[in-house]
């Protein structure tokens, strides 16, 4: 399991739309990973990887189902 989050956190620092956010975000960082599956089966599971960017009070969420997809939350 470790070892797909491995690849997706590898996947994710080779995303346009990841080091579009790094560059505007450059304090961002690491904050959590969540796997999140339909069934009680993890193979067809997929990360979401989230980012804390403390200048903006926001976490940007990614997740890879089809494509990169990004979110943004404001914080409390």
């Amino acid at each position: 399991m470790l070892k797909k989050l491995h690849l997706t956190l590898e996947k994710l620092e080779n995303n346009k739309r990841f080091t579009d956010f790094i560059k505007k975000n450059k304090k961002a960082y690491f904050v959590s990973a969540f796997l999140m599956a339909n069934d009680t089966e993890a193979k067809d599971a997929e990360w979401q990887v989230d980012y804390y960017s403390s200048e903006k009070h926001r976490i940007a969420s990614f997740t890879f189902s089809k494509g990169c997809k990004m979110s943004l939350k404001q914080s409390l």
